[in-house]
């Protein structure tokens, strides 16, 4: 945007063109969470059997005490490696 804003004004002072850059910036970023990120993260759960676990709330998700947590599963694994 500030490459746009030195071409569409060269002769400007450089804090007119960051402070119009700045306003451009900012309207393009509203416009892309608005328009294009917020629709697009709500169909996630609709296309995505992962997201669909991670959405639902915490009372909902049941614990399983037979998996592990990563870490302690990476390091049991080590551990039956290296015997």
């Amino acid at each position: 945007m500030q490459q746009v804003v030195r071409v569409w004004l060269p002769h400007a002072p450089v804090i007119v063109q960051f402070a119009i850059a700045l306003l451009l910036i900012t309207l393009f970023a509203a416009f892309s969470w608005h328009w294009i990120e917020k629709p697009i993260l709500k169909l996630r759960s609709r296309f995505s059997f992962v997201a669909r676990q991670r959405l639902a709330p915490d009372d909902a998700v049941a614990t399983r005490p037979d998996i592990a947590p990563l870490a302690v599963a990476a390091n049991a694994v080590r551990s039956r490696q290296s015997s």
